[in-house]
């Protein structure tokens, strides 16, 4: 077949599609990606829970997309952890009285969980995508840690005041207040900031311009978000974190320092008077 006099050769319109069909390709994984941010960064635990059907659906069909698209295998060796964690979980179904809901409860929480997982595990081998989710959790844990900050020195959150229902915001609003933020209760917050300290430290190191200041600012708030949720598991997983940072980097006399700071640190909270009496 001879192509007409002006139009494109056969193999470049088949490049062109080809094309085309990729940047659409990366254009839904991308917005796939902010859309999961946001979700979790903004979306209260009640009302993820009024939309779950929605939402798995959602989870569901973005899974197979990145799958088909990418045909990664399962069981892979970095997985592991996941795996154990899932079949240790699975072990309070087998103890449980109430089979029924321990297995509807942990299905709630297992599906998700895997659908998640695999779907930006792999949707993140790109490195340019892998910034993308960096700098989206950088700027949503900023503005949650924010509305943290609001929260605990004037005791005043809008979306608990007016929208959502949240018994946990009216008992840790007596005494030092905990914040809620967008998570509903001060734990799961402490645990959302914790996860998003990495990535706020990874741009702070990496990052160029605009994002630079972005990410010392995120990380500073975060970190002085988790604290004030008095949550021992974030704190402690702040700490851990910290050290393996400057074992990692071989900074063995900050890490002896910084471990003799964080004991004293603990010892004199224990003597000190109990905040929400």
């Amino acid at each position: 077949m001879v192509p007409l006099a002006g139009t494109d050769k056969p193999k470049e319109v088949l490049q062109m599609k080809k094309n085309n069909g990729l940047d659409a390709g990366a254009l839904a994984r991308n917005a796939f990606l902010l859309l999961l941010v946001v979700l979790i960064s903004f979306v209260p635990p009640p009302l993820m829970l009024k939309w779950h059907l929605g939402i798995k659906i959602f989870l569901g069909v973005a899974f197979l997309a990145v799958w088909l698209s990418r045909r990664a295998l399962f069981f892979q060796r970095a997985d592991l952890p996941l795996w154990i964690f899932l079949f240790a979980l699975s072990l309070n179904v087998y103890f449980a009285q109430d089979k029924a809901v321990a297995l509807r409860f942990y299905g709630n929480l297992a599906i998700p969980l895997l659908l998640v997982y695999y779907s930006v595990s792999i949707t993140l081998r790109s490195q340019e995508r892998f910034e993308l989710f960096a700098k989206a959790l950088c700027v949503c844990s900023l503005l949650v840690s924010l509305l943290g900050i609001i929260e605990t020195l004037w005791a005043y959150n809008p979306i608990y005041e007016h929208w959502v229902e949240n018994k946990y915001y009216l008992r840790y609003g007596v005494g030092v207040l905990r914040p809620t933020s967008t998570q509903f209760n001060p734990t799961p917050l402490g645990g959302y900031l914790l996860g998003c300290v990495p990535f706020c430290f990874y741009l702070l190191k990496r990052a160029q311009g605009f994002w630079r200041p972005l990410a010392a600012a995120s990380l500073a708030l975060n970190i002085a978000v988790i604290i004030l949720t008095f949550s021992r598991g974030s704190f402690f997983g702040l700490m851990i974190m910290a050290v393996f940072y400057l074992i990692v980097e071989r900074e063995y006399l900050k890490t002896l320092l910084f471990s003799l700071a964080v004991a004293a640190f603990i010892l004199l909270m224990s003597y000190m008077p109990h905040p929400f009496d």
